[in-house]
């Protein structure tokens, strides 16, 4: 269970000031009314990350996968999307059973605006919110698909 703290029923701020000082390894987000103290360590962090641009890379292909069934060449491609997505699924469910043993999971995805996306993650103990920018989300899954897709192709 993550620590909230409304800032409207006491002093949050001198609050969260005692509390840096005590844990020197958390970092203070401010998002709204609420204040999270997160403790998620880097490797962990790009795991996390790994793991989201696997599930938006999967969630693409999935909704391009119906567009390519009216192809007329769909018996070529349409092998070439299966393998694809198989490799991707695999490793987007080993990653999420390696985020589980260290007990972190994404909750959700909230977007904040045309241009930002909020992640709600789950950790042992504390609640994150990472922000992340849509179109730099856009070309790291697309680099992710284009490396997948030349690994098999060699």
């Amino acid at each position: 269970m993550g620590l909230f703290f409304a800032k409207s029923t006491f002093n949050a701020k001198a609050y969260i000031q005692t509390l840096k000082q005590k844990v020197f390894q958390s970092k203070v987000f401010n998002q709204l009314n609420w204040t999270l103290i997160t403790m998620i360590k880097a490797d962990e962090r790009q795991l996390l990350h790994k793991y989201l641009l696997l599930e938006l890379a999967i969630k693409s292909l999935q909704v391009d996968y119906h567009k390519l069934e009216q192809f007329k060449m769909k018996t070529v491609f349409l092998p070439m999307m299966d393998s694809l997505l198989k490799n991707l699924r695999q490793e987007y469910f080993n990653l999420k059973r390696e985020l589980a043993q260290k007990r972190i999971r994404v909750v959700g995805w909230q977007p904040v605006d045309e241009y930002f996306s909020d992640v709600q993650v789950a950790t042992a103990g504390n609640d994150v919110v990472l922000r992340y920018a849509n179109q730099a989300l856009k070309s790291q899954v697309e680099k992710l698909l284009i490396n997948h897709i030349s690994v098999a192709l060699e």
